[in-house]
């Protein structure tokens, strides 16, 4: 079993990583509401395909950050199949900055619990609005679903910037403070 707090951190990465995508919209507010469709379809792949490549990166080395740090060689294994057949750093570090982000959801998706991937695909997403900032778009939505008899609802903003193919999602700087951490 995958220590707790790695199996945090990935949900962390997940919920940060709760934003836009492109695909074609010519609008923030639509990648961010295709990006959100496609996780709760468990669309592994085309949620990767659009994160900028730089948040991408960012998180490739916090993750590779987390398992050098894992000085259990047992456990730095089982962290690492997390992410598919990576048997080792090095690997993991070949891999692309894509295939890792997309290898990530599928591997916390095998993390979940038999209740959460029952409610998962019920997820919806709702747009609330949009703040620009320069060459940013801030989206905030409101995230709801139904687990047993409650309803949960959780507010977010992802950001967006737009580039020549349209728009992608890009980290704040919250992945090199985490880095930062683990660094001292």
């Amino acid at each position: 079993m995958c220590p707790p707090i790695r199996i945090a951190i990935i949900f962390v990465v997940v919920q940060l990583l709760n934003g836009g995508i492109c695909f074609s919209a010519d609008t923030p507010e639509a990648i961010v509401a295709k990006y959100h469709e496609s996780l709760y379809q468990q669309k592994w792949k085309k949620a990767a395909a659009g994160i900028e490549e730089t948040s991408l990166k960012r998180l490739q080395r916090l993750m590779s950050r987390v398992a050098s740090d894992t000085t259990d060689a047992d456990e730095q294994k089982q962290f690492l199949s997390v992410f598919g057949e990576v048997d080792s750093i090095e690997a993991y570090n070949r891999l692309s900055p894509t295939q890792a982000y997309e290898r990530m959801l599928a591997g916390a998706w095998t993390l979940y619990s038999p209740e959460t991937k029952e409610w998962w695909p019920k997820t919806s997403t709702q747009i609330i609005g949009s703040v620009p900032e320069r060459e940013l778009t801030h989206v905030v939505t409101r995230t709801t679903t139904h687990i047993k008899d409650n309803t949960v609802s959780v507010v977010s903003v992802a950001t967006v910037k737009k580039n020549s193919d349209g728009f992608l999602i890009v980290t704040t700087q919250e992945f090199e403070k985490t880095l930062q951490k683990f660094r001292k």
